[in-house]
């Protein structure tokens, strides 16, 4: 997919009232904790949302596509900290960015994307 990729979908008058039959509106999402140059930057359907906008603030209400930090959730987590020490490497240390994307996936719909063997809950 490039960047010039527009992704589109038509709505039945019956589900959006007040609408004429074969309304087109653009697809969109929110891609929370992106790289700002990463695959979602460009995307002119995606609300990118990188560090530097703190995903844990996003209070839309489109449907988004979470990518939370996961290297103090992963398998290796405690190994790091036990290493290199530190209260930024204690596993879970993640100043809630992990709650903050599952409470938007919960809230909003979209994907929670996580490796495999991470040691977090949904609570």
């Amino acid at each position: 997919m490039t960047a010039q990729t527009q992704l589109d979908f038509t709505l039945d008058a019956a589900a959006v009232s007040g609408c004429e039959q074969g309304l087109v509106l653009p697809l969109r999402l929110a891609a929370l904790f992106v790289q700002p140059s990463g695959c979602y930057a460009n995307l002119p359907f995606v609300d990118a949302w990188p560090e530097e906008r703190d995903a844990r603030k996003y209070d839309g209400n489109l449907p988004v596509v979470a990518h939370p930090p996961c290297q103090l959730w992963g398998n290796l987590c405690a190994v790091n900290y036990s290493r290199w020490g530190g209260e930024h490497n204690r596993p879970g240390n993640d100043a809630g960015c992990f709650a903050a994307a599952v409470e938007s996936v919960r809230r909003c719909g979209g994907v929670l994307e996580l490796r495999d063997e991470i040691n977090a809950t949904l609570g």
